[in-house]
């Protein structure tokens, strides 16, 4: 999110380029299936490809609320609980921005065209530092998982 309007368009096409027509799709949550499908009516041009992501997604965070408890999750599935209990040292803690309405704020503060561009940049990358935890949150938790088996 380098400048501010609309990003899905570009997002969506990308999106779906890199993710291929194959291959399994983690998720923690329903979430990312709420988003494609409101991508996919907001951009016709692109619902095909978006519709064909659906049936590929894996939700983690189903696997582990049905199959693993620990009692550090105090009662929580979030990843933001269940990650420094399965990888200790890896927490959102700390980070400007740290949980998924974090997010969504930054979100429309980028797209919002009223920022100056150092606040711009220093908040896009706030934001790609937690999608990059996002990310590699599942992919550590999935792992500590499979260390359990």
């Amino acid at each position: 999110m380098d400048k501010s309007g609309d990003p899905r368009p570009e997002f969506a096409e990308s999106l779906v380029r890199c993710l291929g027509d194959s291959g399994s799709i983690v998720v923690y949550t329903h979430y990312e299936r709420t988003i494609i499908k409101a991508l996919a009516k907001a951009l016709p041009k692109l619902k095909a490809g978006l519709e064909a992501l659906i049936p590929r997604l894996f939700d983690l965070h189903a696997v582990i609320q049905k199959n693993y408890y620990h009692p550090g999750f105090c009662g929580s599935f979030s990843i933001k609980q269940v990650l420094p209990v399965l990888v200790p040292g890896l927490s959102y803690d700390g980070m400007d921005v740290a949980d998924g309405m974090q997010a969504v704020r930054a979100y429309y503060r980028l797209t919002s065209g009223e920022l100056s561009a150092t606040a711009h940049a220093a908040l896009a990358q706030s934001l790609r530092e937690y999608c990059k935890l996002d990310t590699l949150a599942m992919v550590r938790v999935y792992a500590a998982l499979k260390r359990k088996e």
